[in-house]
């Protein structure tokens, strides 16, 4: 079973994603 830790990063690493995702396609 996953740690708070885990999810903690797993959910940083998403927000980067879409960050990363959003500037790909801002103008």
């Amino acid at each position: 079973m996953p740690t708070t830790l885990d999810l903690l990063q797993g959910r940083d690493d998403l927000a980067l994603g879409e960050l990363a995702f959003a500037h790909l396609w801002s103008p």
